[in-house]
């Protein structure tokens, strides 16, 4: 009943301009003279995108609505309410039980989805109602075999000494199985982080098989050894964890050209110290391993250039970007901007930036072997 009032009030709104004598902001495409589709005009788009910012600031889907994409806007508006009821679930869980320790994670667990799930609804019905249908991206349906990278992070971290980060990564994919040898050293301290990652995608882009759209499962297991030489300690940290990614077109077809994503996992990390009777294993901690992004395609792999967009928030503090501090309960993650672009089959750039407890961001330069079988 409530929805049912919400989007009556929605429908009058976006009638007003009609009853004017305005042009109506419901623009579903109509035929031309020729039996052609006409898209929505620029102007009844820059109507349709008010209208996703307010009232579409509290009522998810009210561009989509605007546009005539009634179904569209009945599902983000439902995208809306099941996070807000999650991030309710999460919320009420600490606060009734005192924050509890023990159900601090499963509530973490409702928290961090919901409130992931409650922006993307809002930011994904802004950018299908702004961006043109033609003009959207595609994912990459074929995963490439060898994908190297190097790049440089400036740091700024109010705890360490270190300013200047080199990063190296190597992907190497056979079939569903990649591993991926990563390295971090810092160039003006004694610091270095070494990570070895095995996954295992059941289904999704493959360099043996291509998928139906960007979309696909990941299992991995982790180690990393981070050397805190300077300062007299070391950690040493393995996982387990499990990533997904849904093509929001399979959610529907008006959101073509975005995507989600959601980690859950959980590590085991122990310390040592450089003192005598301590060794590692003596002090460990489990750390909660939970990651929400939402990001977008742009141009085509086929036709480059090309790449993708997403910003996310990261559950994990024992990253050089740490954890968020100022806060009552628990210490959050980070969050996250990352694009990448390739500017033909070989050879392409990407930007990274984190916000934590440290600030870190750079860029690094990307080359693979082709995911369309050329030389």
């Amino acid at each position: 009943m409530r929805r049912s009032l919400l989007l009556a009030l929605l429908a009058v709104m976006t009638a007003a301009p009609a009853a004017a004598g305005e042009p109506p902001v419901d623009a579903t495409p109509s035929p031309d003279p020729d039996g052609a589709l006409v898209p929505p005009s620029p102007g009844h788009r820059t109507l349709a995108f008010g209208a996703g910012i307010l009232p579409g600031v509290l009522l998810h889907g009210s561009g989509s609505f605007a546009l005539g994409r009634h179904s569209t806007a009945h599902k983000l508006l439902a995208a809306e309410g099941v996070g807000l009821g999650m991030v309710a679930i999460g919320l009420g869980t600490l606060a009734g039980t005192g924050a509890s320790r023990y159900l601090a994670a499963p509530a973490a667990s409702f928290m961090i989805p919901g409130a992931g799930l409650f922006g993307m609804s809002l930011v994904a019905d802004l950018l299908a109602t702004a961006w043109p249908m033609e003009d959207r991206g595609e994912p990459l349906r074929r995963a490439p075999t060898v994908e190297v990278e190097l790049g440089y992070r400036a740091i700024h971290d109010p705890v360490f000494r270190y300013g200047h980060l080199l990063q190296q990564r190597l992907t190497l994919a056979v079939g569903g199985l990649r591993v991926i040898p990563e390295m971090w050293t810092a160039m003006d301290d004694a610091n270095a982080r070494m990570r070895l990652e095995a996954a295992y995608r059941p289904f999704g882009p493959r360099p043996d098989r291509e998928a139906s759209d960007g979309s696909y499962v990941d299992f991995r297991l982790a180690a990393t050894h981070h050397r805190f030489a300077s300062d007299g300690f070391r950690t040493l940290t393995g996982e387990l964890a499990a990533r997904g990614r849904l093509d929001l077109a399979r959610f529907d077809d008006f959101l073509t050209g975005q995507y989600a994503e959601l980690e859950l996992g959980v590590a085991l990390q122990g310390y040592g110290y450089d003192v005598p009777a301590q060794s590692i294993g003596a002090d460990t901690e489990t750390i909660l391993l939970m990651r929400f992004a939402h990001g977008v395609y742009i141009g085509d792999p086929k036709r480059p250039p090309y790449g993708e967009i997403q910003n996310y928030y990261d559950h994990r503090h024992d990253t050089f970007a740490g954890g968020l501090t100022g806060f009552a309960i628990g210490i959050p993650g980070y969050f996250g901007f990352d694009g990448f672009a390739y500017f033909d089959d070989h050879w392409g750039l990407r930007g990274h930036l984190e916000v934590g407890s440290a600030v870190l961001g750079g860029v690094s330069l990307l080359l693979r072997s082709s995911p369309f079988g050329s030389p």
